[in-house]
């Protein structure tokens, strides 16, 4: 067990956890709504629900315990065409629910969003740039997609407002919660103030909820994108090399 639960196998855990909860979240809407719209409940489908997510988020917790906290950007992002790979996903999954807003009519704080979203799909199509030639971003290249996440988070919970059942919307708002977080933690590490241990953790989880999210089918390019960006642009999972200097890392 102990042998599993390290870093290099987090991703696969986060992975088969997500799949697992898929099929349990995807249980839970039975055959459909009733002639009122409500669902008929699942009880043992949601209690299979929260066991895969407990034990999925206590793996990830326990897979990133022994990470040593390297605070440098070119410590725990390296050259890497998969991490540049993820961060266009990432913009594509952003465009794709900011860009209709844009032309959509909407109110000022969803055209807010659709503009800020338009903004970090843009700059993150940069960031893959400079992820595949391991340099590192400007803070200010991250940011716009931190403040979309915000912004549609609470777009997205006017919304779910006249939805009656919680099972309906609570997997994903703690996808799109999680998702700010971890795209918050992604700005750390561009001005030299990340935590490995942290940003593994945020970013997994909110993979993990948006691989679950996807089961209502209603944004699944959008969750799906993410879940690659999420996996895809993660901090390095190797120790850092003996020869780095120790006193730019932290540890435990």
């Amino acid at each position: 067990m102990k042998k599993i639960l390290t870093p290099d196998y987090l991703p696969f855990l986060t992975l088969t956890g997500g799949l697992l909860g898929f099929l349990c979240r995807f249980r839970t809407f039975g055959a459909g709504p009733n002639s009122e719209a409500l669902y008929t409940p699942q009880p043992v489908a949601w209690t299979l629900l929260w066991l895969v997510s407990a034990l999925t988020v206590a793996g990830i917790i326990l897979g990133c315990r022994g990470m040593v906290t390297g605070t440098l950007h070119e410590h725990s992002y390296p050259r890497s065409l998969t991490s540049a790979i993820g961060t266009v996903a990432g913009a594509v999954g952003i465009l794709s629910v900011s860009l209709p807003l844009l032309t959509a009519g909407a109110d000022r704080l969803s055209l807010i969003g659709g503009i800020l979203g338009t903004l970090s799909g843009v700059c993150l199509f940069v960031v893959a740039v400079l992820r595949h030639q391991g340099k590192q971003p400007h803070f200010l290249l991250h940011t716009p997609a931190c403040l979309f996440l915000a912004v549609h988070l609470f777009v997205t919970c006017r919304g779910w407002s006249d939805l009656s059942q919680l099972g309906l919307f609570l997997i994903p708002f703690l996808a799109l919660t999680t998702l700010m977080l971890a795209s918050h933690r992604k700005v750390t590490f561009d001005v030299d103030l990340g935590d490995r241990k942290n940003s593994v953790f945020w970013s997994l989880t909110s993979a993990y909820l948006c691989i679950v999210s996807m089961a209502d089918q209603s944004q699944l390019l959008f969750f799906g994108c993410m879940t690659v960006w999420m996996l895809a642009d993660l901090p390095s999972l190797r120790p850092i090399p003996a020869e780095t200097d120790l006193s730019a890392v932290e540890t435990e």
